[in-house]
């Protein structure tokens, strides 16, 4: 959808986490219910993901209805037209106490338009140019700050915080799908807007608030994942590379139950969220991301249900969208629209 230019690489701004060579080398150690020998490793790899059942849908059910109870109390000021485009700020109120802000842009010509929600990564921001290169194409496409990040205030957790597990309806995730889920709800209160074609892309831990989000909200009609966080903790835990999930690797091994640990993580695993996906899907990921794990994601893509989903695998070195993941997904959701069927002005 949106030209790889205009995608800055996400995780950029984290906050830097000091620590001592001792600390890290302690990091590094697993305690025995961690530590996988090579031929345990293997056949765990191949193991499907335990699936949190009943407790996560009773969880996430309790968690939405949270999430629906404030108004939105948005606010829509246009902002300038860009090539018969009209380009908005917006706010809304969301959990916590957080106001979002975002951009929405609107095709020119009469009539509804397809509704898009481009969801940026961790450090990232919105940025106009991802509305209006959607825009050309016909959406009208929102994109938005998350909270902590761009002109949208809160804090962005350090990756330890990110993970702990006191209350997880607390934590940064479920947060976030709040933020989304309530973009969802003010483009489809729009006018210009066809609320019976909404789609969602993102990348990064845009990719995996898009995974979450698809698989919640029953008014989306297909999903663009792109290389998505918080995808299969145990596998992503075992081939930790990235800093960020080697201090997550270090906050399981120092709890005296890991099992409970981890049983409180798959709340917030995209694997989980994979098996309760009922729309068209289109994974991306390459096998030497840097940050997010290959097989993690490729294990959670297995768990979508269905035939109606495409992944996308490249070879690239580094933790960025490519090109042809937003040629794939834009081709998507015009298929799922009908192939005939004019972008937008319905």
């Amino acid at each position: 959808m949106t030209p790889l230019a205009l995608r800055p690489l996400p995780f950029r701004r984290l906050a830097t986490v000091a620590l001592s060579a001792a600390v890290l080398v302690a990091s590094l150690r697993l305690a025995p219910s961690m530590a996988l020998a090579d031929d345990d490793a293997k056949a765990q790899a191949q193991a499907p993901v335990q699936a949190a059942g009943e407790e996560f849908d009773r969880f996430w059910a309790e968690r939405v209805a949270d999430f629906k109870t404030a108004p939105l109390n948005a606010t829509v000021k246009h902002w300038k037209d860009v090539d018969g485009i009209s380009l908005s700020t917006v706010y809304f109120d969301s959990i916590k106490d957080v106001r979002i802000h975002g951009y929405l842009a609107v095709p020119a010509g009469e009539g509804k338009h397809p509704g898009l929600v481009i969801v940026p990564g961790l450090g990232d921001h919105a940025r106009s140019d991802w509305a209006l290169e959607a825009a050309k194409k016909g959406y009208a496409a929102l994109t938005i700050d998350l909270r902590g990040q761009g002109k949208t205030k809160g804090a962005i957790p350090d990756v330890v915080a990110m993970y702990k597990m006191g209350t997880p309806a607390d934590h940064f995730f479920p947060c976030c799908i709040a933020d989304v889920l309530r973009s969802i709800d003010l483009l489809a209160s729009r006018d210009e807007v066809n609320a019976d074609w909404l789609f969602i892309e993102g990348f990064s831990l845009g990719g995996g608030l898009t995974l979450a989000v698809s698989s919640l909200e029953p008014r989306i009609k297909a999903a663009a994942i792109g290389a998505p966080a918080f995808c299969d903790f145990e596998t992503s835990v075992r081939d930790a590379k990235d800093p960020r999930m080697l201090l997550l690797r270090a906050y399981l091994a120092s709890l005296k139950n890991q099992e409970d640990g981890m049983r409180q993580l798959r709340l917030l695993d995209n694997s989980n969220f994979a098996t309760r996906i009922k729309v068209p899907v289109l994974f991306s990921i390459s096998r030497r991301d840097p940050v997010i794990s290959y097989d993690g994601v490729r294990k959670t893509y297995e768990r979508v249900p269905g035939t109606d989903k495409e992944l996308l695998v490249d070879d690239a070195p580094v933790h960025r969208p490519t090109k042809e993941f937003y040629l794939r997904a834009d081709s998507l959701f015009r298929r799922v629209r009908g192939e005939q069927a004019p972008v937008s002005g319905q």
